[in-house]
């Protein structure tokens, strides 16, 4: 009897064959990468052993209302390499978006360089506080007390020198929080409930911002079809890696 439920997966996926990212529109295009582009993708980082940041960058969006611009705001984070917490039963429905190539970690091997997504409905109290949050933290009032007090004629000398250097600490500070706030963003991801909850939150997405180095053992399996070579073609090529981890067609293990 399995230890963990059936939406939890010992092996952490990463598909080659998703869509091209849209930098002018910051979301993924509809159309996937065709099999021959995605087995070069994964044949890639199979000899490097590196799962690279890429073009995509998650655009949270929030809602805030309170201030004096009420609405939408969109927030840009960092840029990303994702992995998919997805049981082999289930891969068959990912391989719609994502296609049918795919390399699996261990999930021992990943989990202390990448954090699963915090899922936020846009709307939602958490999604409303994350834009307040940064609202706060990139506010201008510390700039606007160093104006005020130089407008009344105080100004920086020896007497005054203490009370603007503990101003210019408190905008550091500032500062380094609003640096670190993007990247702790870097790993939620904001969603419409009404349009997109069965198709985003089903991921079960985790994340890095840093280029995840890897060796064979941390590698549990690679599918890929037979459909088009790319099984044989990788197994003649790879054959000293089979000692490592598993390659396995995706016709024998998804569409029996």
């Amino acid at each position: 009897m399995s230890k963990t439920p059936g939406t939890v997966s010992k092996i952490l996926w990463h598909f080659t064959g998703g869509p091209q990212w849209d930098n002018k529109l910051n979301k993924q295009n509809v159309i996937l990468k065709n099999t021959a582009y995605a087995y070069k993708i994964l044949d890639r980082i199979i000899e490097e052993g590196i799962l690279k940041t890429g073009s995509y960058s998650e655009v949270v969006q929030t809602l805030v209302y309170s201030g004096p611009e009420d609405g939408h705001k969109t927030i840009q984070t960092r840029p990303v390499c994702c992995l998919a917490d997805i049981p082999i039963q289930h891969l068959g429905y990912h391989s719609k978006r994502y296609g049918k190539i795919a390399i699996g970690f261990h999930r021992d091997s990943v989990q202390r360089q990448f954090n699963p997504v915090l899922y936020n409905p846009i709307g939602s109290y958490v999604n409303c506080e994350l834009g307040m949050l940064h609202d706060w933290i990139n506010d201008e009032t510390v700039y606007k007390l160093k104006r005020t007090l130089r407008n009344l004629g105080i100004i920086e000398n020896t007497h005054n020198e203490d009370v603007f250097i503990l101003i210019d600490e408190i905008q550091d500070n500032l500062d380094i929080c609003a640096q670190l706030f993007v990247d702790v963003l870097t790993y939620s991801k904001s969603f419409d409930p009404s349009k997109e909850f069965e198709t985003i939150y089903c991921e079960r997405e985790w994340r890095s911002t840093d280029d995840f180095h890897f060796i064979p053992s941390d590698v549990a399996m690679v599918v890929l079809p037979r459909r088009g070579g790319h099984y044989k073609r990788f197994v003649e090529e790879h054959i000293d890696l089979l000692k490592h981890f598993s390659v396995v067609a995706w016709e024998d293990l998804i569409e029996h």
